[in-house]
Order: structure tokens, then C-alpha cells, then sequence
């Protein structure tokens, strides 16, 4: 019940009064469950994080990690400010602790070093977080003037600005704000440039 409460809101200005004032109970209440704000929240991410993992029988690692970015990014657009916590805090708890053992386990199955497992699950994840506080930076930018694309065309389209065609196409394009188009292009190409790694030079074959 206090997990539903406080997923239903910006966790960026969750507080354990304002969470006890929307479910009229006492501060006291929360605090017994949940010693603190951080734990509270610790337990609220991982929570979360339990609707990021695919399900079982996909034998490709790139479509298995395909299929979790995606699954996380959905969870984390629906909970405002968890992509900002868990930069923060990094994994903290059980749910988060078995999702990155399933995914070295996929990883590792499909031919991968340890290292090389760890560092494109931990590559991928912060694309998606990073991705994700980009979208609700843009967001939160719905003053007139304010937002990237806006502030770009106006300046592209004063008088004082020399031609920029090439660019004024991309802003009038609208593919600034195409954040779906953004995140599917970055994470094909993310996804097919992990590959093994040349263990004497540290670069690919």
C-alpha cells in the first residue's frame, strides 16, 4: 500500500510527510515500515525494477538485452525521477541484485567474458537511465521558449543568423523531440557494436 502511494508521483519530491499527509496516516506510520526517506525509496526502485526483466527463453543475448532496454525505459517514463535515484544511488537492493545476475548469466551464455558481460549490461543500463532524464528534462520544459527545439528554430529563423540549412532541416523536422526514433537508433547501435574484445590490445579484431 505505501509502495503504490508513493509510486504515484515524481519521486524527485517524494518526502516521507507529504507521503503520510496523501494517505492520512501519521508519519510515524511510514517510518515504522520504512526507517528513512532513502530506504523508502530503495525499496520503491527495486520495486520497480521487477517489471525491467524479460522473460524466460530468449537464447540471443542482443535480443534479450533489447527486450530489457525497453522494458526499462517503459518502467522508469511511468515513475518521474527513478531514472535520477538509481544514477545516484547505483543498484541497491535484492530485485536490482537478481536482474544483473540474469543478465551476466544470458550474456556469459552467449559466449561472453565475465568483463565483457558487466561492461555491456552496464553500458546499456546507463544509456537507458541517461536517455530517460533527457526525456523528462525535455519534459519539464514546456514554457514557451524553453524547450531545445524551440530556442534552436528562433534563432536559426532571426535575421542576424547565417544560413544553416542542413541544421534548420533537422529542427524543422521535429527530430529532436523524436525521442522513441532516438532511443531505438542509439540502442541498435549500441547493441551491434558490443562484441567480444581483443584481450592483448583492448580493442576489437
Amino acid at each position: 500500500m505505501i509502495l503504490e502511494y508513493a509510486a504515484d508521483g515524481d519521486l524527485r519530491t517524494l518526502s516521507v510527510r507529504g507521503l503520510a499527509a496523501r494517505m492520512r496516516v501519521s508519519d510515524a506510520s511510514i517510518h515504522y515500515h520504512f526507517g528513512s526517506r532513502e530506504q523508502l525509496l530503495n525499496a520503491l526502485v527495486d520495486a520497480l525494477t521487477s517489471d525491467f526483466e524479460p522473460p524466460p527463453g530468449q537464447a540471443d543475448w542482443r535480443a534479450w538485452l533489447r527486450d530489457f532496454a525497453h522494458r526499462a525505459r517503459r518502467s522508469l517514463r511511468a515513475h518521474p525521477g527513478a531514472a535520477d535515484y538509481m544514477l545516484l544511488a547505483g543498484p541497491v537492493a535484492g530485485r536490482q541484485y537478481a536482474i544483473i545476475e540474469r543478465a551476466l548469466e544470458v550474456l556469459q551464455g552467449g559466449g561472453l567474458e565475465p568483463r565483457e558481460s558487466w561492461l555491456i549490461y552496464a553500458t546499456t543500463v546507463n544509456y537507458v537511465l541517461r536517455q530517460v532524464q533527457a526525456e523528462e528534462a525535455h519534459a519539464a520544459k514546456t514554457a514557451p521558449g524553453r524547450r531545445t527545439d524551440h530556442r534552436m528554430a528562433a534563432t536559426l529563423d532571426a535575421p542576424q543568423t547565417p544560413p544553416l540549412p542542413r541544421l534548420k532541416a533537422v529542427v524543422d523536422s521535429a527530430w529532436l523531440a523524436d525521442f522513441d526514433r532516438l532511443f531505438d537508433y542509439g540502442l541498435e547501435a549500441l547493441l551491434r557494436g558490443f562484441g567480444p574484445m581483443d584481450r592483448a590490445e583492448g580493442e576489437r579484431p
